[in-house]
């Protein structure tokens, strides 16, 4: 038996039912419940700025960066990237010291 008759047809899918669905998330569930729960997102928002307010560094923190958004980082690196970015970082922390 040859490769070719294992191969699909022209015009036959591998995968006729498509991808599969993908479960429902606690981000989806948010989601729809803060859009149509307005009053929920008016609190939460009301309390973090409450909490910001009164001192707590996390919720001055995600004020300000939700207000101001995220300060800008610049990277600095030396050496040369050849061929895959992604292979040369893990090359670069080797446990293994190579």
């Amino acid at each position: 038996m040859s490769n070719k008759d294992t191969q699909f047809k022209p015009g036959q899918s591998g995968n006729p039912d498509g991808r599969p669905k993908k479960g429902y998330s606690i981000t989806e569930w948010f989601k729809e419940m803060l859009s149509s729960k307005p009053e929920v997102k008016d609190a939460i928002g009301k309390s973090i700025l409450k909490k910001a307010l009164e001192g707590d560094p996390a919720a001055q923190r995600l004020v300000w960066n939700y207000m101001d958004g995220m300060p800008q980082q610049s990277i600095e690196h030396s050496g040369e990237i050849k061929g895959n970015t992604i292979q040369y970082i893990e090359s670069r922390h080797d446990p293994k010291g190579q």
